[in-house]
């Protein structure tokens, strides 16, 4: 499971600016979608405290903040401050692993997650928001949608303890030994806190909407969008056919994917 480097500070690359464009898109669909919803004072007021305090604490660059905006805007806008209360903890507990394991590992934390990392994790969950009641069921969206925050939250967790605390790590496609923070490389630690992390978010989930099919889904989805991380940085990753932001966006589509798959399934017995 490989870790999220952090972006350097002060340095705007291609990819953050496709990731802003991206951003720009889901915007203008929620404005087009939810004219009723745009100009939410609220909405507009936390989305902003939001990307803020998430700068400052240095989680995130300042393009990576004004994508967080986007991001944080269109969850306030669709489900107020509950789905935002989701959003917060999972850049809580993200923030959390990643500062811990900067220290455990003494690796410089600094420049915050770029536009480009912060979309590649949220871009799929934010469009399932507003995909909702318009190409989805909105059950399975908004479950597709926990599922895919799920998986983003036991990614960044399970990369950052089992790079602190993996010894020993084994590569997921050979089961060989390999150095903590490889990718592909998993622990016993790592994919603990990871599955934790999985069902802290789902209680979140379960706090604001008290749905038990959603609450197991969103944890099993997770975890198995967190070992689809780990697969894709072991081969294609590695083999350099995508970085770090490919998979990422990658893992968090399977674990919705997954997760409609299984609510689907659940449905129907």
């Amino acid at each position: 499971m490989s870790s999220i480097d952090t972006a350097k500070a002060g340095k705007i690359s291609r990819s953050d600016i496709a990731a802003l464009v991206g951003a720009v898109v889901l915007l203008l669909a929620f404005l087009g979608t939810r004219p009723e919803q745009a100009d939410s004072p609220m909405a507009m007021g936390t989305a902003i405290a939001f990307a803020i305090a998430a700068w400052g604490l240095g989680g995130v660059n300042l393009p990576g903040a004004a994508a967080g905006a986007v991001v944080a805007f269109i969850f306030y806008g669709v489900g107020d401050w509950r789905l935002f209360l989701v959003l917060l903890v999972v850049f809580a507990v993200t923030y959390l692993a990643t500062k811990i394991g900067s220290l455990k590992t003494k690796r410089p934390f600094t420049g915050g997650r770029s536009a480009s990392q912060v979309m590649a994790n949220l871009f799929v969950p934010t469009a399932l928001l507003l995909l909702q009641a318009k190409a989805i069921p909105p059950s399975a969206a908004f479950i597709a949608a926990f599922a895919a925050l799920a998986e983003l939250t036991a990614d960044t967790v399970s990369s950052e303890v089992g790079e602190a605390l993996g010894r020993p790590t084994y590569l997921v496609t050979t089961f060989r030994h390999a150095a903590p923070g490889t990718n592909g490389g998993i622990s016993f630690w790592g994919t603990i806190f990871g599955i934790c992390a999985a069902i802290a978010v789902a209680a979140t989930v379960f706090a604001v909407a008290p749905l038990l099919t959603g609450l197991w889904i969103c944890v099993l989805a997770g975890t198995v969008g967190m070992f689809s991380d780990s697969l894709l940085g072991a081969t294609l990753e590695n083999r350099g056919y995508l970085n770090n932001d490919a998979v990422n966006l990658i893992s968090t589509a399977i674990a919705a994917g997954f997760a409609v798959l299984l609510y689907n399934t659940a449905a129907q017995l």
